[in-house]
């Protein structure tokens, strides 16, 4: 009876040590698949690893030249302008941003104005404000955080610069609306907000006759 022959086992040749350690001590995943490939690999395999690296590296470089891109100091000196100064002086009529200068010129109240106001009112600060300031419109009634109402003290007294900036640059949650509302247009809205504090506390004596005689007609009125 043969005796049975023992199996033969196909083993692979581990790479020699000098090529798994030449490899960089952050790179675990490469040394790892080096030391699983056939022998012959090893040299392929490291020197994709190697590349890689570099390349990483070189990536990271440029990404870092974005952060801190090359500029000219104050005061140095610009050969790229004929008069050799990197400072530069702004366009002809810029103002700064917070400048009284940027705003809308004061317009003439006008019937048309002010309802131009109510039309933009109504697009653009009745869905928070509410239809008659009272911050109360339809998004607040959904969640949203309530503005104050217009016809409190604090706002009565506010000058017609205070709601034109507050349009122009936003405050609290309320978003800016400078590159939705023309300047003419905060104007408008800004007239319309006066008429609309005006409607809660006009005199007596400003109304027309027929105005003041439906107030009083209204049950609960003051006679």
């Amino acid at each position: 009876m043969k005796a049975l022959a023992s199996p033969r086992w196909r083993t692979r040749s581990a790479p020699t040590p000098s090529v798994v350690s030449s490899l960089p001590k952050d790179s675990g995943p490469i040394r790892s698949v080096a030391r699983r490939l056939p022998k012959g690999w090893e040299p392929i395999v490291s020197a994709m690893g190697l590349a890689s690296i570099l390349a990483l590296s070189g990536c990271e470089r440029s990404v870092h030249d974005m952060y801190d891109q090359p500029r000219y100091k104050r005061g140095a000196e610009a050969p790229l302008f004929e008069d050799h100064v990197a400072g530069r002086l702004p366009p002809q009529g810029s103002v700064p941003i917070d400048s009284t200068a940027s705003r809308a010129p004061l317009p003439a109240i006008t019937l048309a104005l002010l309802e131009r106001g109510r039309q933009r009112y109504a697009i653009f600060c009745a869905p928070c404000h509410g239809t008659t300031g009272d911050g109360d419109g339809m998004v607040v009634r959904r969640g949203f955080p309530a503005p104050p109402s217009y016809h409190e003290p604090r706002l009565r007294q506010a000058g017609d610069d205070h709601f034109y900036d507050v349009i122009t640059d936003g405050r609290g949650v309320m978003y800016p609306y400078r590159d939705r509302v023309s300047p003419t247009d905060r104007r408008a809205i800004v007239a319309y907000i006066r008429a609309l504090q005006l409607s809660r506390d006009v005199p007596a004596d400003r109304l027309q006759p027929e105005d003041l005689a439906r107030l009083r007609a209204l049950p609960g009125a003051a006679r």
